[in-house]
């Protein structure tokens, strides 16, 4: 059996639709466990897009995960960059798209 690489998303845009990773939330050896919506993204919005992931409501929730091996960063703001620091202190790889 092949081995998944857990990742998590963190949508920082103020867009009106999520960004689109997958529909599904296991896709070329990755697996999508936790999508944290900051901005004007509701909650329902990211499950809806994501229902097979955990949508959480803080950074900590994905910062103390020492499963989620790889960050995925949505349009982070100016403001965003201490949030993309603390990923990676956490030891986290980070993408930013």
């Amino acid at each position: 059996m092949d081995t998944l690489t857990n990742i998590a998303l963190i949508e920082c845009d103020a867009a009106k639709t999520p960004y689109s990773l997958d529909t599904i939330s296991t896709f070329n050896g990755f697996h999508l466990k936790k999508v944290l919506a900051k901005r004007t993204i509701t909650e329902r919005m990211a499950k809806e897009q994501y229902p097979q992931s955990e949508i959480v409501q803080s950074k900590q929730a994905i910062i103390n995960d020492k499963s989620i091996e790889l960050v995925i960063v949505s349009s982070p703001a100016k403001e965003d960059l201490p949030l993309v620091g603390e990923v990676l202190e956490s030891g986290k790889s980070v993408r930013i798209v």
